[in-house]
């Protein structure tokens, strides 16, 4: 596993992150942060959206979290006083979450964020940080970017969608931030190629990022999402949605996993060649 920071070693830290908003980054994150603990991976979600904070809501726990980031880095709490257990997982898994700040808070120093983040990783002993971002440039993205491993850049069917993701890929390539991938979030498995819309392979080309993984416009999982639930604890999402961001954590874990498994071989294959 190649890091940008070898003191490091053991664990890696990802920016689920695009400079558009709107585009399910958030639930994104949350999603696949619990499908890789679901591997047995030990893993922690930081909200740095500065603007709009979300998860907390997203893994139902805002009533639990006392503390966020912005403690931290202040020296209010410490990152087990801060860090909430965001779900149970089985096989020795772990999902902690850190909470974002209230907004209007300022945003620290890269120097002062990373030591809270590397406190944080180290002290919940984490394979992965996954951490969100909001949708726009410069600010807390670049203070991330200083020391981000890796990047899930999320993109959807939308032409601005499209324009953000590959702008995004340019400016987190200027912060040092070359090993990213693509996410495509919200795409429509029955119309994906129809009325003028992008398919897999054109959305790749127009990003110029690698795809890792495809999840599926799933209306179950937007409004199960306003319930603090997750993808597998949805009816109508976990063949679907829960299956597509396990494929994405297997993929991030090294495995060879299927594209849309979910659907039959046919339709993956137009699909994916479009």
């Amino acid at each position: 596993m190649s890091q940008r920071f070898p003191d490091r070693r053991g664990y890696t830290v990802y920016i689920v992150t695009s400079t558009k908003g709107g585009i399910g980054k958030s639930t994104v994150c949350a999603n696949l942060s619990h499908a890789l603990s679901l591997r047995g991976k030990r893993v922690l979600c930081i909200d740095c959206d500065y603007s709009n904070r979300a998860l907390d809501l997203l893994f139902g726990c805002e009533d639990r979290a006392l503390y966020n980031i912005s403690d931290i880095i202040n020296g209010i709490c410490t990152p087990a006083d801060a860090a909430v257990e965001a779900r149970r997982v089985p096989d020795g898994g772990a999902l902690y979450l850190i909470p974002g700040p209230d907004p209007g808070s300022e945003i620290p120093p890269p120097e002062r964020l990373s030591d809270a983040v590397f406190a944080a990783a180290k002290a919940l002993s984490c394979d992965f940080v996954m951490i969100d971002t909001p949708g726009v440039s410069g600010g807390i993205l670049t203070a991330v970017c200083r020391f981000a491993d890796r990047a899930l850049i999320t993109v959807s069917h939308g032409p601005a969608s499209v324009r953000a993701a590959e702008k995004t890929g340019y400016l987190l390539e200027a912060e040092g931030v070359c090993n990213q991938k693509l996410v495509i979030n919200r795409f429509d498995t029955g119309n994906g190629i129809k009325n003028g819309r992008q398919g897999i392979r054109s959305l790749i080309e127009n990003t110029h990022i690698p795809l890792i993984g495809v999840v599926p416009d799933s209306p179950a999982l937007e409004r199960g999402s306003e319930a603090g639930l997750l993808s597998t604890e949805i009816r109508g999402a976990r063949k679907t949605a829960g299956v597509a961001f396990g494929e994405i954590a297997g993929r991030i874990c090294g495995e060879r996993v299927p594209l849309l498994s979910f659907l039959p071989a046919g339709k993956r294959r137009r699909l994916i060649e479009s």
